[in-house]
């Protein structure tokens, strides 16, 4: 009799943790006396092209090159780019809202040759595209 009780306790030890590990899998809440963890912050893309607004005709259909600063709603730098003439520059942001500059400083009207800077919103899980006009003042 003792050593049917003794093999019988592994065995019965195994069906409750299934019979438990089974209600956690199936919704039922598990108190852990920790706090849940919060879903994980997603980020989005920022699609960065650069365009001469002012100037020769044709001049405002081709993609410009140079280097672009992405900066934050706080006035700081979060990113820089290096984009080829004819194309175009992806990043990878988080959630929020963008002023875009050409070349290294914060966008102003002067700095953009005229253009209004703009600013760029970015969301999770979503791709931006974002054009950087510069040389208003050359139409």
């Amino acid at each position: 009799m003792k050593r049917a009780i003794v093999y019988s306790l592994p065995v019965l030890a195994i069906a409750l943790s299934v019979g438990c590990g089974a209600g956690a899998r199936d919704g039922v809440p598990v108190a852990t006396g920790q706090p849940p963890t919060p879903p994980p912050q997603g980020n989005g893309h920022l699609v960065v092209g650069i365009r001469l607004a002012g100037g020769q005709a044709d001049a405002g259909d081709t993609l410009g090159g140079g280097l672009v600063s992405i900066f934050n709603g706080h006035h700081h730098l979060v990113r820089r780019l290096k984009i080829r003439p004819g194309h175009t520059g992806r990043v990878r942001l988080p959630p929020g809202r963008y002023s875009v500059g050409l070349g290294s400083q914060w966008p102003t009207k002067r700095r953009l040759q005229g253009c209004s800077p703009e600013v760029a919103t970015v969301r999770r899980g979503r791709t931006t595209r974002y054009t950087l006009y510069h040389g208003c003042w050359l139409m």
